[in-house]
């Protein structure tokens, strides 16, 4: 890496309509005042296929080898909260933006482990 940026290529990536607690998250995903990334993506996995979060998701995509992805056609006049996860090796990366989608407008997100 070198201190340089990395794309983040296979991450899945959701579109929600309300955010996810990744604070709550990050406190399960603690064993013994110390963070386990393993059990943090297993937890994440666990809230995103629960059903109250399916509710709650608008559409799903996994990254390409750039770490970019799309979503066509969306309805404006609306938040989004773009919630994505990659696990590579010991390291995880979560992001969680939100985005307003004004009409006729193209928004672009990139996933690198500069913004996660």
């Amino acid at each position: 890496m070198n201190g340089g940026v990395v794309p983040c290529a296979s991450a899945t990536v959701h579109l929600l309509l309300k955010p996810i607690d990744f604070d709550g998250i990050k406190q399960k995903a603690a064993q013994n005042g110390e963070f386990n990334p393993m059990l943090a993506h297993m937890v994440l996995e666990y809230v995103i296929a629960s059903p109250d979060t399916q509710g709650r998701a608008y559409a799903k995509a996994r990254t390409d080898g750039r770490g970019q992805f799309f979503f066509p056609n969306l309805p404006a006049d609306r938040w989004y909260y773009v919630t994505a996860q990659a696990l590579t090796g010991p390291v995880m990366a979560s992001w969680q933006l939100a985005v307003y989608l004004y009409p006729k407008e193209r928004v672009q997100v990139v996933l690198t482990n500069a913004n996660a």
